[in-house]
């Protein structure tokens, strides 16, 4: 649940820098181009979380989104926003919350990612590329304008060739770190009608609480 929780928090206070690179904005502004074009989007992703001097844990889930509606699944909660109500199904607590829609959908909506280089709380300038397995990636790292912040520095690579996002890495003053990987995307995929709806009835002795005003 913590690195659940910490995508969604983070969301609020990321944003872009006063002292733009320009070879970072350009990979920006283009990621953030192919990424508006889709009409929906099904990205695959895996969370490595590392506390310092511990081992890493792992989570995987999918994200769904399309226009304002979007879905997270993940081995310990499940979130469905139709774009007026959003229904988050608490595993371990076998319950579900109901509340008024929250266009928050954190680290997995690749453009709320790319939302953080336009406005002017973080510095952000190309780095070293990232090499994995024989591939080459850009990376741009962002680095908050407020020192006092938790987490110190965020970087995001990216696929040379899609201009896609293919890791974001969050790093904390501690020395935790937070890996987020989008294994594998699609764009413009069909969903079904109620795809972004949670049917309550369908999961039997569960607790529904209903927080909406």
């Amino acid at each position: 649940m913590k690195s659940i929780n910490l995508i969604f928090i983070l969301l609020v206070s990321l944003a872009a820098s006063a002292k733009p690179d320009p070879a970072a904005k350009k990979i920006l502004a283009k990621s953030e181009s192919i990424y508006k074009s889709y009409k929906s989007l099904e990205v695959e992703f895996q969370i490595e979380n590392k506390a310092a001097e511990s081992k890493s844990t792992y989570e995987k889930g999918l994200f769904q989104s399309k226009g304002n509606a979007f879905k997270i699944i993940s081995d310990k909660q499940e979130i469905f926003n139709d774009g007026s109500t959003q229904w988050t199904f608490l595993k371990s607590q076998k319950e579900i919350q109901i509340n008024n829609s929250s266009q928050d959908k954190g680290l997995f909506n690749p453009l709320s990612l790319l939302d953080m280089y336009k406005s002017s709380e973080y510095d952000y300038r190309l780095d070293e590329d990232l090499n994995e397995k024989g591939i080459s990636y850009h990376q741009v790292d962002f680095k908050p304008m407020d020192r006092n912040q938790d987490i110190f520095k965020i970087k995001i690579a990216f696929d040379k060739k899609k201009s896609t996002i293919h890791k974001v890495f969050i790093y904390h003053k501690n020395g935790d770190k937070v890996t987020l990987h989008f294994k594998k995307s699609l764009s413009n995929k069909n969903f079904a009608a109620d795809n972004f709806t949670l049917n309550t009835k369908l999961y039997p002795n569960i607790h529904i609480e209903d927080l909406r005003e």
